[in-house]
C-alpha cells in the first residue's frame, strides 16, 4: 500500500482494517464484518467504510462477492512489518490491578487489555513488559511515580491503563504523560484534555444502546443510578438520554439518583473498588425502594452499581428481569453470574488501537492522537421480558 503524509477519515479506516488482515484476523478467504458493523465499531459513518472498503479493494486485499459479502483475497500473502519495525515494539504496560492476580471479578477487564496488548505487541514481533502500578494508602500512586519505574532503556514506549479514572480531573496523567521520557499511549474512560496519545471507550454511545434496548422492550421510565459522579457515568446517563429523545420520549422519563448536585465526585473517594461501588449502590437503592414509586427500568452506571442495587432489591422481595429490568456496563463476572445485561467494552479492539498508535508516534508517522471505539451489548435474562412496575408491587406490600 502506498505511504500517505495527511490521511482522511477513510484512510486511516483502511490502514486499521489492512494492519487486522496482516495480523491474521481475517485470514485469505475469510470474510470481512459488514460495513455497518466496522462503523458501529469505529465511530464512524458507513459511507466511510464503505470507501476503505474500496480502496482495499482496489489494492487486491479483499475482494466483493454481491449479494455474500467482502472476504479476504484467498492470493493475498499476509505480511509482517520489517525488523526494523518489530524492533520498535518493546513496550512497558503500567497498569493499577488491585490486590490480587485475580483473572475473573473486578480484574477480569484489566486483565483482558493487557492480554490484548502482549498478543498485539507479539503479532508485529514486538514484546512488552508490565509494570504494575502500586496503591498508596487509599489511593493509587501517581502516574509519574509509576512512569518513573519503566525500565525506558529497553522500551521505546509505554501504554497506561487509567480505565477507571475521571478523566475530568487527569491532569496528573498528562502532565507525566509530557514529561515521559519516551512515547506514552493511554487507554482511558473518555477523551482526554491536551494532546495526549490515547484511546477512549465511547461511553455516551454505550448509555445510548444500554438505553434504546431498554425502550425496544417497551420501558418509558427510567433511573439512572449514579452513587458516585464521574465523567464516565455523566456520559453514559447523557446516551442514555439521547435514546430517549431519539425514541420521542421526555428526556424528564431519565432521572439520575442521586441527583448530581448530592453525588461525590469518584475522584475524592480514593481508590474504588468494585466493592466500595457495590456498598454505595446499596446506599442509595434501600432509598430509592424507599421512596415508593420506581420506575421498571433501572441503567446502573456499572455493573458494582447493578449489584448493589439486585442485593437491596432481592432483600425486599423484588427479582431482575420479573419485578424490574435492570442494565449495567463492564460485562463483569458478576453481570455473567446474576444474568445482568451489561454493556461488553471493546477491551481486545482498544489494545489493538494503543499498539497501533504508539508504534505509528515511535516511528513518527502522521496519526490521529485520539481514537474513540465503541462497546458492544450483551442482552441477559435481566432485560429479557416486560417487567411490572415495582411501585404497583410496593403499593400493595405497603
Amino acid at each position: 500500500m502506498k505511504a500517505r503524509v495527511g490521511k482522511t477519515a477513510h484512510h486511516e479506516i483502511q490502514d486499521r482494517l489492512h494492519a487486522r488482515i496482516q495480523r491474521g484476523e481475517w485470514p485469505a478467504g475469510a470474510a470481512v464484518p459488514s460495513c455497518q458493523t466496522l462503523a458501529s465499531e469505529y465511530g464512524v459513518a458507513v459511507g466511510t467504510v464503505h470507501m476503505a472498503m474500496r480502496s482495499l479493494a482496489n489494492d487486491e486485499v479483499v475482494t466483493t462477492v454481491p449479494g455474500r459479502g467482502t472476504f479476504v483475497s484467498t492470493h493475498y500473502a499476509k505480511s509482517f512489518p520489517t525488523s526494523s519495525a518489530a524492533t520498535l515494539l518493546r513496550v512497558a504496560i503500567v497498569a493499577g490491578i488491585g490486590g490480587e492476580f485475580a483473572l475473573t471479578g473486578p480484574n477480569r477487564g484489566i486483565w483482558a487489555t493487557i492480554s490484548s496488548i502482549e498478543r498485539s505487541c507479539g503479532d508485529l514481533g514486538g514484546t512488552s513488559s508490565l509494570v504494575r502500578r502500586e496503591v498508596d494508602g487509599e489511593d493509587w500512586e501517581p502516574f509519574a511515580v509509576s512512569l518513573d519505574r519503566v525500565d525506558w532503556e529497553n522500551v521505546e514506549g509505554a501504554i497506561v491503563l487509567a480505565g477507571g479514572m475521571d478523566v475530568s480531573a487527569a491532569g496528573n496523567l498528562v502532565a507525566a504523560v509530557r514529561a515521559a521520557r519516551k512515547p506514552v499511549v493511554c487507554l482511558t474512560s473518555g477523551a482526554l484534555p491536551g494532546i495526549v496519545p490515547h484511546v477512549f471507550e465511547d461511553n455516551r454511545f454505550g448509555g445510548y444502546v444500554a438505553a434504546r434496548h431498554l425502550i425496544d422492550k417497551g420501558h418509558r421510565e427510567f433511573s439512572f443510578l449514579e452513587p458516585m459522579g464521574a465523567c464516565w457515568a455523566d456520559d453514559r446517563a447523557l446516551g442514555a438520554r439521547d435514546a430517549l429523545i431519539e425514541a420521542g420520549i421526555t428526556p424528564n422519563a431519565l432521572t439520575v439518583v442521586p441527583p448530581r448536585e448530592t453525588t461525590p465526585p469518584i475522584n475524592e473517594a480514593g481508590r474504588v473498588t468494585f466493592d466500595k461501588m457495590r456498598d454505595a449502590s446499596r446506599q442509595i437503592a434501600a432509598e430509592l425502594l424507599g421512596s415508593g414509586s420506581i420506575p421498571s427500568a433501572i441503567i446502573a452506571a456499572n455493573d458494582a452499581v447493578a449489584m448493589g442495587f439486585i442485593d437491596i432489591a432481592k432483600d425486599c422481595g423484588f427479582n431482575h428481569g420479573i419485578d424490574y429490568a435492570i442494565a449495567g456496563f463492564d460485562n463483569s463476572d458478576y453481570a455473567r453470574d446474576a444474568q445482568v445485561t451489561s454493556m461488553e467494552p471493546p477491551w481486545q479492539t482498544m489494545a489493538e488501537e494503543a499498539v497501533r498508535l504508539l508504534s505509528s508516534t515511535v516511528l513518527g508517522k502522521h496519526t490521529s492522537t485520539q481514537v474513540r471505539v465503541r462497546p458492544h451489548l450483551v442482552p441477559r435474562a435481566s432485560t429479557s421480558r416486560d417487567a411490572r412496575d415495582m411501585s404497583t408491587k410496593l403499593g400493595r406490600l405497603s
